[in-house]
């Protein structure tokens, strides 16, 4: 079994989002991504990688569920009055 590792370098993360550098520090700027600095170099725990996915997945919305539509039940009233009190 493979040790998942706790962070990734930025490199990695390109590679595994498909990002682009400058895309990817741009989310970091706008607080979209979470990252640290060791020294000069910048990481990004597997949490906040997650974390990211999460916050920005969608559903194709072919693949959503249409919900039925709801008709208005009919009146009750056999009297032949309108319902309206005059």
């Amino acid at each position: 079994m493979e040790k998942q590792k706790l962070a990734y370098s930025v490199n990695e993360v390109l590679q595994t989002t498909g990002l682009s550098r400058t895309a990817f520090y741009k989310l970091i700027r706008e607080g979209k991504i979470r990252s640290y600095t060791v020294g000069e170099r910048r990481f990004v725990s597997h949490q906040a990688i997650l974390d990211f996915q999460l916050a920005h997945e969608e559903v194709a919305p072919e693949l959503v569920p249409k919900r039925p539509i709801k008709k208005h039940r009919a009146s009750n009233n056999t009297s032949g009055q309108s319902g309206n009190c005059a």
